[in-house]
């Protein structure tokens, strides 16, 4: 083996292990996403419950005098009430990041701008009346007065937008 193909070999393997180390290196350099309030809140929650884990576990295995256990549950329970109180004043409120939220509430608002009440009482008042009787063209079709589509003339309904298919007097 020549020198030239170890310097070749050895350059080769310093490069696959620089590409195979670069998303350590950058996932390092990333910035934690912000957490909104109620993460926060539950983060705070959860640490609170696990003190207070350790503490009943430490006192139980006699590792702290009764006064001090009193003394640092009846603190740590404070905090979480605090937290808890604080959890429910938030609610059951979408958090900022939920995208489905968000999009859920953009389409609720355009549709009630699209229609209103009154607009929807109208429109199935209007439905009603227009409920006529389809005409028969040649005796054995008919088209639905409402979107226009071929009906047979036994049907009752149209199967394209479920309008009710008049019989004719």
């Amino acid at each position: 083996m020549s020198i030239g193909s170890i310097l070749l070999g050895l350059s080769l393997l310093i490069l696959v292990v620089l590409i195979l180390a670069q998303p350590f290196w950058a996932q390092s350099e990333r910035e934690p996403r912000p957490r909104s309030r109620k993460q926060q809140l539950l983060m705070q929650k959860e640490a609170v419950l696990e003190e207070i884990r350790a503490l009943d576990f430490e006192y139980d295995t006699g590792k702290i005098p009764e006064e001090a256990y009193q003394a640092q549950r009846t603190e740590l329970m404070a905090v979480a009430t605090a937290t808890l109180k604080a959890l429910d004043e938030l609610g059951t409120e979408a958090p900022a990041d939920d995208v489905a939220a968000q999009i859920e509430a953009a389409i609720n608002r355009v549709r009630s701008q699209k229609q209103s009440p009154a607009q929807a009482v109208t429109a199935v008042s209007t439905t009603a009346t227009v409920a006529k009787t389809a005409v028969p063209v040649n005796g054995a079709s008919k088209f639905c007065t409402e979107c226009g589509a071929k009906v047979d003339a036994s049907d009752k309904f149209c199967a394209a937008c479920g309008n009710k298919i008049a019989v004719p007097a």
